[in-house]
């Protein structure tokens, strides 16, 4: 679920919270997205979740309007729930309720430098940094540990590389934002003792403006520890659907390790490779939502079983959508399956209409599958894969140029 603005995050969450069974999962997945996870769940009765969480986040004053997307991916069987909090580790706060996670007051702001560091820190209270506090340096050693979210050193430049050999050391997280309002500075000013992200606020600069750099730099901050949650969050939701299936644990990230080698092996750009890495580890995420007898099966699916497990793209694609961070990987998932000759699914997309990075995506993914033994089949050697990927290129099924750029990276490795 996505609100078009942070204002009522709050308070949908709590009611999400207080609205779901006690075995359903809620999580934050952005700053103003949750994801939901309903298990032992019909379609028809999400529907019916859907509408009752709607109906109430009105009464509790978010207005429809405010809810831009909502999508609920469901598990028609084989879940078994308990076993899903176990492995996932799913924790709540102690009064049952989700924190405003986001709120400055909850940031620890130290303001380092001569004695107008405490007029700072008031404006800084003033403005909601209530957790702001000023060291005032005047030669003496820093502490051994400074715990900030972010650091504001204040004085003249020529000053300020002394006081960052003390400081730098002291915080804890590498990653704390800091922020640099110089005073003066002379030609020979040594700043190599700052790191190059230091941010940097000129003399005669206001106050709003140093403010404005300084949640900008806390945004920063929290947008990666949120692409770091939702990844770990990712990585167990794969780990959870390839445990049940010794023989193709590994599976997602060893197509993930090929597609992103053979994305710069192509010269593709920072973000369509970032993109094929995603994609490598969602590409089977629907799986999470197919009937585990039939993920088990020792023998060959009967037609109405391969019908069924041809719906996993586009439950990938409906669980994906809507995560920021996933984007640009939701055309992998969705049409990883596609076939050069048309003959795929979901949508039977034919040659170039397929998205490059699907069609990079199929080749390892058809690749590792060889490889690995099935319930139904032995394991094929490399060599032996190579030449059955080499010639359903051939035939049509894959993209030749990829399959023969592919095939040559794993022989060289």
């Amino acid at each position: 679920m996505r609100l078009a603005t942070k204002e009522n995050f709050y308070r949908l969450a709590t009611t999400v919270h207080s609205t779901l069974r006690n075995f359903d999962m809620i999580f934050v997945t952005g700053e103003a997205d949750l994801s939901l996870i309903l298990p032992e769940t019909q379609s028809d009765q999400a529907q019916i979740a859907l509408s009752r969480i709607l109906s109430r986040a009105e009464v509790n004053g978010v207005p429809p309007w405010e809810v831009r997307s909502a999508m609920v991916s469901v598990g028609e069987e084989g879940w078994d729930s308990g076993e899903i909090r176990k492995k996932l580790k799913i924790g709540k706060m102690e009064d049952g309720t989700m924190a405003d996670f986001d709120a400055d007051g909850d940031n620890r702001i130290l303001v380092v430098g001569d004695k107008s560091g405490v007029n700072l820190v008031q404006l800084l209270k003033e403005e909601g940094f209530s957790n702001a506090e000023a060291f005032v340096f005047e030669g003496d050693k820093l502490p051994d540990i400074l715990n900030a979210n972010a650091v504001i050193i204040q004085g003249d430049l020529d000053k300020i590389p002394d006081l960052a050999h003390q400081l730098l050391p002291a915080l804890p997280d590498p990653s704390t934002p800091i922020i640099v309002q110089y005073s003066e500075r002379s030609e020979d000013s040594d700043l190599t003792a700052l790191p190059e992200s230091a941010d940097y606020i000129p003399p005669g600069a206001s106050n709003d403006y140093l403010i404005h750099r300084l949640r900008r730099s806390l945004d920063m901050v929290q947008a990666q520890s949120d692409a770091k949650e939702v990844e770990s969050f990712i990585l167990r939701l794969i780990r959870l659907m390839e445990e049940g299936d010794s023989d193709v644990l590994g599976h997602s990230q060893q197509v993930a390790i090929w597609a992103v080698r053979l994305g710069g092996r192509m010269g593709l750009s920072p973000e369509e490779i970032e993109a094929l890495k995603w994609g490598g580890l969602l590409h089977d995420i629907g799986k999470l939502f197919l009937p585990g007898k039939i993920l088990s099966k020792s023998r060959m699916l009967t037609a109405e079983e391969f019908a069924i497990t041809k719906s996993h793209p586009r439950l990938g694609f409906d669980l994906c959508n809507g995560i920021g961070i996933l984007e640009p990987a939701l055309p992998i998932i969705k049409y990883h399956h596609e076939r050069m000759d048309g003959k795929g699914y979901p949508e039977g997309l034919r040659g170039d209409k397929i998205p490059l990075l699907a069609r990079i995506i199929a080749v390892p993914d058809v690749f590792d599958t060889l490889i690995r033994r099935r319930p139904y089949r032995p394991a094929f050697p490399v060599e032996e894969a190579s030449k059955i990927v080499m010639s359903e290129a051939e035939k049509g099924m894959w993209d030749i140029n990829i399959a023969k750029q592919f095939l040559e990276m794993i022989q060289r490795k």
